[in-house]
């Protein structure tokens, strides 16, 4: 039986690659976007460390054209490699939101967290390692994303 406890609900789905949908109260735009989960025992952290997604789309690519930050720190994935994604997905890997679960918690109880599934771990492997190559990325975060 499926638990209705939004805490149940997070700790039992929380892995990485866990991939949540909501919108990122950081941003001015309220569109709900997947969140893709980086830790590697994420279940154990006091900090969840998530990197979004957007649909890649020729506005996504002049911003990427204009970026301060190498090509190689953004990951596209196409819906033939993830089953979850239904478009071209870009993920911009130099910016890995800090989140602690019980702050996912509270937006799973509010309705503002949808939890989604989880994607390849080859794909988490490669947006690993797109943030390790970032220089937006603290070193912190760095050294929990290699271990």
């Amino acid at each position: 039986m499926i638990s209705t406890n939004p805490e149940a609900q997070i700790r039992a789905i929380i892995k990485p690659g866990s991939v949540f949908l909501f919108a990122d109260e950081d941003y001015y735009n309220s569109t709900p976007h997947y969140h893709v989960t980086l830790n590697h025992e994420p279940f154990n952290d006091k900090i969840i460390l998530l990197v979004c997604s957007l649909t890649f789309d020729s506005n996504v690519y002049c911003n990427i054209e204009k970026s301060p930050f190498p090509y190689e720190t953004y990951v596209n994935v196409t819906p033939g490699q993830c089953k979850i994604l239904k478009k071209n997905s870009l993920f911009d890997c130099n910016r890995v939101k800090e989140k602690t679960i019980d702050r996912l918690i509270e937006k799973l109880s509010n309705k503002k967290l949808k939890i989604i599934g989880e994607i390849e771990i080859e794909i988490v492997e490669e947006l690993r390692k797109a943030a390790i190559l970032s220089p937006a990325i603290e070193e912190n975060i760095k050294k929990m994303l290699r271990i």
